[in-house]
């Protein structure tokens, strides 16, 4: 944290984590698994970020000296905000009843060593010829979330200045633009094995959004 010196503030963290369960209560209250495949479930957790950075950054401009730039260039706000996030670990699913115990915690078998596809993209993530659907009866060899899916980069940023108008009237103006170098940033792959996309992304986040603002406070 650096505090608020010659009009700038900047405040940052990161966290590295790990977190493993062997699923959610209500998973099991659900049927989406059987309470005896605890430990066959047991794996990343479904919110678990291994790395989460963040930045904030505010700069006033200053009180210039010239009347004239003064009553253009001072107070202006200036602020950013950076995330990175690494992706999170996901399930893939067989898509079929293979077990015949009509519960969605069904895996297919990894027959590569590698699950990813060989030219990784944002549009092809995972090798389909990776995994094959297990025996009729039995459940897949393959593990919950251990997939790990896109991070993400986002960058917003704002502009603001209030303008007095008199003692207990003023106009403030707002400029904002998230995700502002319209980074793309992927969605999840499809994950259901039976599905003739699996593996590909295709869908993404927000593209470049901007807005602006004036009020009139009273």
């Amino acid at each position: 944290q650096r505090r608020r010196s010659k009009g700038i503030t900047v405040q940052a963290n990161y966290t590295w984590s790990h977190c493993i369960d062997t699923g959610t209560v209500a998973s099991f209250n659900n049927t989406f698994g059987t309470a005896d495949r605890r430990r066959q479930n047991r794996g990343n957790c479904e919110l678990d970020r291994r790395h989460n950075f963040n930045m904030s950054t505010v700069y006033e401009t200053p009180q210039f000296s010239n009347s004239m730039v003064r009553a253009l260039g001072t107070g202006w706000q200036i602020s950013g905000i950076v995330r990175v996030l690494s992706g999170p670990y996901l399930t893939v699913s067989s898509g079929l009843d293979n077990a015949f115990t009509a519960t969605n915690d069904q895996r297919p078998n990894l027959v590569l060593s590698n699950a990813y596809a060989p030219n990784k993209t944002n549009d092809v993530w995972l090798n389909p010829a990776a995994f094959a659907q297990p025996a009729l009866g039995t459940y897949g060899n393959f593990g919950s979330h251990n997939i790990l899916g896109p991070g993400s980069i986002t960058i917003n940023t704002g502009l603001t200045r209030k303008f007095r108008i008199r003692e207990n009237q003023s106009v403030e103006f707002r400029a904002e633009a998230f995700n502002m170098p319209n980074h793309v940033n992927p969605g999840l792959p499809i994950l259901i094995l039976s599905n003739a996309a699996f593996g590909k992304i295709q869908s993404a986040a927000d593209p470049r959004i901007m807005q602006l603002a004036l009020k009139f406070v009273f």
